[in-house]
């Protein structure tokens, strides 16, 4: 066999492989059995295939615009985390990002103890609707004054009790 038919027949198994692990959606462990191969043979040869160019990953423009931002911050102002949120197509949607955003942020790093100060609006709204319950942590859960009027907001009380109970928080 020459040279040029085993290098055909390579790129033909990447191509397959990574067909059907990225478009027919199979498991790492299925295409190993399919093919006969080890599941770390499968996953090398994907990430082969990645390096062959058989296969592109590409992260939609409008997310990929928001990861680069939250690197050159977190690099510029040597900060730990930072979530840049796409804006949506509506405000509301884009409220809705944000609180998706900051709940997930808050479900990974709230610790025993923690006091979650919460004021109003609707943003902290979306916070406390997106938030997935928490039971396993005690935490507490203080309403801050103060903040500008600016009409139409949730009433301070509703926020609170929102995030209260989601939080499984004293408050």
């Amino acid at each position: 066999m020459s040279d040029k038919t085993s290098s055909h027949r390579k790129i033909s198994l990447l191509a397959r492989i990574a067909w059907m692990y990225y478009i027919q959606g199979l498991t790492q462990e299925e295409i190993a059995r399919k093919l006969d191969f080890s599941r770390t043979k499968v996953t090398r040869l994907l990430a082969q295939a990645r390096e062959e160019g058989i296969v592109e990953i590409n992260i939609s423009r409008k997310f990929r615009t928001c990861f680069e931002i939250e690197e050159m911050l977190r690099e510029t102002f040597s900060l730990e985390t930072v979530r840049i949120v796409p804006q949506g197509d509506t405000p509301e949607d884009t409220r809705e990002g944000v609180g998706v955003a900051c709940a997930g942020f808050l479900e990974q790093n709230l610790v025993d103890g923690d006091i979650i100060g919460c004021s109003w609006g609707r943003n902290l709204y979306h916070v406390g609707q997106a938030i997935r319950a928490i039971r396993d942590r005690d935490l507490t859960v203080v309403q801050l004054s103060g903040g500008m009027n600016t009409g139409g907001e949730l009433l301070p009380q509703k926020v609170m009790e929102l995030m209260v109970s989601k939080l499984s928080a004293s408050g």
